[in-house]
């Protein structure tokens, strides 16, 4: 139920990509760098939770997210746009969802306990997302660099890119949604994530 969020829109063209979005009910986000540009709350039991603005839930879609500060504890991935957002929600625990946590290179799917999967990452790395909606399936990328694919998205349902810096500390976090040439180029078949891909 959007109508209860603290959202913060841009405008825009129908053509334009996904810009970023607060979820946060408090509000705590500092969003610049025209809404690309997230830095979460350094408190304890504030978990920094943030999404695209569009969604999607067919077709195979890429973006990037280059950590440009963190207290060791970011997260990114996708999770439905239907999640229960609070304070102390994070993209790691909610279902359906999938991420990838950079204090150790855990993976969690869906609700799902950790579970062994690449390399960690921190500040100055960038993380590719390569979603698949064909198959069901997400990869992601550290530095270019394939860190496997993850199976478990659910079907017919729409999800948001999004990510999270877990528990106390500060996160600065700088996405792209194809605004700008990728750090590292995506997949074959996989597009920016934008109005006029996700809404022909």
């Amino acid at each position: 139920n959007m109508e209860n969020r603290n959202t913060v829109f841009t405008s825009g063209s129908a053509g334009a990509n996904a810009t970023r979005l607060t979820i946060e009910h408090g509000g705590d986000l500092n969003i610049a760098d025209g809404n690309l540009k997230v830095t979460t709350k350094n408190a304890s039991s504030h978990y920094g939770t943030h999404t695209s603005t569009l969604s999607m839930s067919s077709g195979k879609h890429y973006a990037e997210v280059t950590v440009e500060s963190t207290q060791g504890y970011p997260a990114f991935g996708v999770c439905d746009v239907e999640s229960a957002f609070t304070d102390t929600s994070w993209i790691g625990g909610l279902n359906p969802a999938i991420s990838y946590y950079g204090n150790n290179g855990k993976k969690y799917v869906n609700g799902g306990s950790a579970a062994t999967y690449g390399s960690s990452f921190g500040a100055g790395n960038t993380i590719g997302i390569a979603v698949d909606f064909d198959n069901l399936t997400v990869e992601f990328f550290k530095d270019g660099v394939s860190q496997g694919v993850i199976t478990g998205l659910t079907d017919n349902t729409e999800y948001f890119f999004g990510g999270s810096e877990f528990d106390a500390g500060s996160g600065v976090f700088l996405w792209n949604y194809g605004q700008k040439p990728f750090k590292f180029p995506p997949p074959d078949g996989f597009q920016p994530l934008s109005l006029a891909a996700v809404r022909p």
